[in-house]
């Protein structure tokens, strides 16, 4: 189950383009996140997005798509504050994190993400 948990949530940007008619709130109280949260790492995450890194792409140009609000955010190498690195840090705010590796960065911007947007989705239709 876990497995299939971490599958939809790395796959999350991707369904939120090709289904149009859902917000990324309910793409992830459907994915059963909020069942699971506890059991949901960043190294599981990590290891889905070593694997997909088509779901990576998705969710870096999903990041950038939110600049602007007040939210976590993805930067890649050649957007990042500290060139040749991946940085994830919260808008707006100094606290910032650099990654060698993508998969790292983004399973943190991730797991960041559900824990703010979980926080408003217990209660949303």
């Amino acid at each position: 189950m876990l497995s299939k948990v971490i599958s939809a949530i790395g796959r999350m940007p991707i369904e939120f383009k090709l289904r149009g008619d859902v917000s990324m709130a309910r793409l992830m109280r459907e994915s059963g996140y909020l069942a699971e949260q506890s059991l949901v790492t960043v190294e599981l995450l990590i290891a889905h997005f070593a694997q997909h890194p088509d779901d990576l792409d998705a969710w870096h140009r999903k990041s950038l798509d939110n600049r602007g609000s007040s939210s976590w955010y993805l930067l890649g190498p050649s957007e990042s504050n500290f060139p040749g690195k991946w940085e994830v840090g919260f808008h707006p705010g100094e606290n910032r994190e650099y990654f060698d590796h993508g998969e790292d960065a983004c399973a943190l911007f991730v797991k960041n993400w559900l824990i703010q947007v979980s926080a408003n989705a217990h209660g949303a239709s």
